[in-house]
């Protein structure tokens, strides 16, 4: 399983990175391996409906991913969801880990990143990607070591 995650991650990373665009808005995914166990609540109730979720198919997953993450979509908000089995379940989530007291890093970052990181060692958590507006990306994922995963 963590093979096949970490070559998703990897390859929509690099996808994203080949077709860059002025608007794109950044996007955050956490895979993860117990939806129930999740901190999130949904920002846009009617993404599922609108993008008929569950989608297991990583070419369709990717071209909601790129069509979402402008700043002009009213999709492109929160984090994404992805079950460890790769089937993208939920959109545009409020990802809401609590903070953990210790777990630093050294530079500015901003929430989608603070989110990304506290995230990465819940339990229900499998990785957190994000890529920033200005395309740059971080892989977490346990044991988290304070260290950035740049892709």
């Amino acid at each position: 399983m963590d093979s096949n995650v970490d070559s998703f991650l990897e390859w929509t990373i690099s996808q994203f990175k080949s077709l860059k665009t002025n608007d794109f808005s950044g996007i955050g995914i956490v895979i993860y391996n117990d939806l129930q166990r999740l901190p999130y609540s949904e920002l846009t109730p009617d993404a599922g409906k609108r993008f008929s979720l569950p989608i297991s198919d990583p070419e369709r997953i990717l071209r909601i991913f790129q069509e979402i993450s402008s700043v002009k979509s009213p999709y492109h908000d929160g984090f994404h969801l992805i079950s460890s089995g790769l089937t993208l379940t939920n959109l545009c989530c409020y990802f809401a880990p609590p903070i953990v007291v210790g777990l630093g890093f050294q530079g500015i970052h901003g929430a989608r990143f603070r989110s990304a990181q506290y995230g990465s060692v819940l339990p229900a958590v499998d990785r957190v990607a994000i890529i920033g507006k200005e395309y740059q990306s971080y892989i977490f994922k346990k044991p988290y070591n304070g260290e950035k995963r740049i892709h």
